[in-house]
């Protein structure tokens, strides 16, 4: 877990696992391949504002630049990238943007 304890949590766009391996992402689109389980990341990334908004991917609300509600509903970041979000987070995700982003 030192690793991402030296990281600055503001430069995380988002964590996404891939092959069963957490992936994080940079502002700068950079990535490094993490040894950690996503809920250890998930934990250690309580001091900056991160949301589980699939069981793949947890994203920096500080980076979430705008949100497709619907059927497919998915989350656009300062990156670029389009990720889904879970059914069961839409209500959650859409509170915290709503009242806490703004």
């Amino acid at each position: 877990m030192a690793g991402i304890n030296n990281m600055e949590a503001g430069d995380i766009v988002r964590i996404e696992l891939v092959n069963d391996k957490p992936i994080i992402f940079f502002e700068d689109r950079s990535s490094v391949k993490c040894e950690s389980i996503l809920t250890q990341l998930e934990v250690a990334a309580t001091n900056g504002f991160f949301f589980r908004i699939h069981p793949k991917h947890l994203i920096n609300l500080c980076h979430l630049s705008k949100i497709q509600l619907g059927e497919n509903p998915l989350v656009i970041m300062t990156d670029g990238s389009e990720l889904p979000v879970d059914v069961s987070k839409q209500s959650e995700l859409l509170y915290l943007f709503e009242n806490h982003l703004k």
